[in-house]
């Protein structure tokens, strides 16, 4: 009878190990569903700020595209512009510094009606009904 109860309390004890060690895996377990949980969230967290920032990439291309475009136009006029203040005088003394200097005026003249169209579109909204 003896040998029964120590078998019997040798059981209860390894149970209750047993019982002790699972507790601790299902708190190991909980801890790890947190932390899962919360990476999951950063992960999406993330994922939104790429998407927001992939748009902004786009946003910033498709303008840097319409200003080439722009650029391109204001280079066809300056070209034209060149095209018509050269006369066949100019082409027998067409030196690089000259040339360069037809370039300069024809883009300071370019800006200043640039400018100019600017201030009187300003002076239009002034006017304007809302």
């Amino acid at each position: 009878m003896a040998v029964l109860e120590r078998q019997l309390d040798d059981k209860v004890c390894e149970v209750t190990e047993q019982v002790s060690h699972v507790t601790e895996l299902e708190e190991e377990v909980a801890v790890k569903t947190m932390r899962l949980a919360k990476l999951r969230n950063d992960l999406e967290e993330k994922t939104r700020e790429l998407v927001s920032g992939q748009s902004a990439v786009d946003k910033v291309k498709a303008l840097h595209t319409e200003q080439c475009a722009e650029l391109e136009k204001h280079i066809e006029i300056v070209s034209t512009l060149l095209v018509f203040t050269v006369t066949p005088r100019d082409t027998f003394k067409n030196t690089k510094r000259s040339y360069m200097e037809k370039v300069s005026r024809c883009i300071d003249n370019l800006h200043s009606w640039n400018s100019a169209g600017k201030k009187r579109k300003s002076t239009w909204k002034l006017f304007r009904k809302p």
